[in-house]
């Protein structure tokens, strides 16, 4: 629902609120694939280093994601097409990458 609404509100070049919505997809599907207990009121940060630190490959695709959410949403950057571009990407090489997190022998 989140990755529809995001393609809707980028279509009426509302790409702020477009940006925010793909990376709720993101989350989301961080949560139902069990990379990310669900947690309400993490930051973008945090997601990108939790996220990162428990699946490596998507570490970069994360940290981009977060500091284009940040840059948009409280950097009052006026946010485009290009950005929006940016996290929907980033979406979809999370959305099929095999996300095999790293344990940590105790």
């Amino acid at each position: 629902e989140y990755r529809a609404e995001a393609e809707r509100l980028a279509e009426k070049g509302q790409y702020k609120e477009a940006v925010r919505a793909r990376f709720r997809a993101i989350i989301r599907e961080l949560e139902q694939r069990a990379v990310l207990d669900p947690r309400p009121g993490r930051t973008a940060g945090e997601i990108a280093r939790e996220g990162g630190a428990a699946v490596p490959a998507i570490g970069a695709d994360l940290r981009a994601v977060a500091e284009t959410f940040n840059l948009v949403w409280y950097g009052r950057h006026v946010a485009t097409r290009t950005e929006y571009d940016t996290v929907r990407a980033a979406d979809e090489r999370i959305r099929h990458a095999r996300l095999v997190a790293v344990t940590v022998d105790a």
